[in-house]
């Protein structure tokens, strides 16, 4: 697994369990929803 991933999965398992609203954005979201960018990183806007 890519450090990006982890680092973004870790960040969201957090976000969750202290029930914070959370949405990806970045190149891993689009990657994702399968337009992948040469960019690999990942924007996490909380609320």
């Amino acid at each position: 697994m890519d450090d990006t991933l982890k680092a973004a999965s870790a960040a969201a398992s957090i976000l969750d369990e202290m029930g914070v609203r959370w949405f990806l954005g970045g190149s891993l979201a689009s990657s994702v929803h399968g337009i992948p960018r040469a960019t690999f990183d990942a924007d996490i806007m909380a609320d």
